[in-house]
């Protein structure tokens, strides 16, 4: 029922979007990715090709937070619950979230 209601809503967002900046629309696209109208989709596969799009809205918007911040989203969400080893090390595919640059994490207010 919310993974509808998720579709839905990111097939209406495009049409919504059409006044905001360009990065807004930008992410509007990528996050409707990863929703489906057909529920047993391969759902892996989504969530890669919303993750490979984030990358490369990261590196177009190296010093935007919110790319930065989808970006990482995204990769949390190809391995749940796979941050930490056992041993307290860190799964390697988590050196991807440096991608999140100093400068982009400074406030703004």
């Amino acid at each position: 029922m919310l993974a509808a209601a998720a579709f839905e809503a990111v097939r209406k967002a495009p049409r919504l979007s059409s006044h905001a900046p360009q990065p807004e629309r930008h992410y509007i696209e990528i996050l409707a990715q990863p929703y489906s109208a057909d529920p047993p989709a391969d759902r892996r596969s989504l969530l890669t090709a919303c993750q490979d799009a984030m990358s490369r809205l990261t590196r177009q918007y190296p010093d935007d937070l919110d790319a930065g911040v989808l970006y990482a989203e995204s990769l949390m969400e190809l391995w749940p619950w796979q941050l930490w080893k056992r041993d307290g090390t860190f799964f390697d595919w988590r050196r991807a979230l440096v991608i999140i640059k100093p400068a982009a994490c400074r406030p703004t207010i």
